[in-house]
């Protein structure tokens, strides 16, 4: 099971197109991690 969201003008590769996609991945990651130790 997956989920997605499109986002509007970014293509294949996000980190080439999304400003300060590092960051943004990790807060992604951390987000999901504490979820899954809530679960």
């Amino acid at each position: 099971y997956a989920r997605y969201t499109m986002l509007d003008g970014i293509g294949h590769y996000p980190m080439e197109e999304v400003d300060d996609f590092a960051s943004l991945a990790d807060q992604w990651l951390t987000e999901l991690r504490a979820a899954e130790v809530l679960s």
